[in-house]
């Protein structure tokens, strides 16, 4: 729980860091590659080991939580190696940052709520709020640059 917690951190720092940057470093690529080692750790300790990987959601689930990251780290090593362009990579990784909170809520709300919510409304819960939080944070970025 604790590496899954310090890998939202950590991703999300980096995702963020790359937005607002003008270059890449290489602290930038190497923050990448630690959330996605952290990712990988607190999902094979997590629900492969205690056993959790039920359901065909939940199998997907863990492969887009370790797959997604490491397409980040991957394309931002390659991209501050090879000095390319910024801009599709600041779009790239906050549509992957985005995409990836929707399994990685989800896993939240189902261990928490394991008992309480079935695997389809829990997906069905935080898309929705994934969604909703996207749409807020657009529409509140396009006033303050008018």
């Amino acid at each position: 729980m604790i590496a899954g917690m310090t890998a939202f951190i950590l991703y999300t720092a980096s995702s963020l860091s790359v937005r607002r940057s003008r270059t890449l470093h290489a602290l930038q690529a190497a923050s990448f590659w630690a959330a996605f080692a952290l990712i990988l750790a607190s999902t094979l300790a997590g629900p492969i080991a205690e056993g959790t990987l039920d359901s065909p959601l939940r199998i997907s689930i863990a492969i887009l939580l370790v797959l997604l990251p490491a397409i980040s780290a991957f394309w931002t090593q390659a991209a501050w190696m090879h000095h390319s362009d910024i801009e599709r990579l600041k779009t790239f990784c906050m549509l992957l940052w985005g995409i990836w909170l929707i399994p990685f809520s989800t896993g939240l709300c189902l261990g928490f709520l394991g008992s309480c919510l079935s695997d389809i409304p829990a997906l069905a819960l935080c898309t929705t709020v994934i969604l909703a939080l996207s749409l807020c944070l657009r529409n509140a970025g396009s006033r303050q640059d008018a």
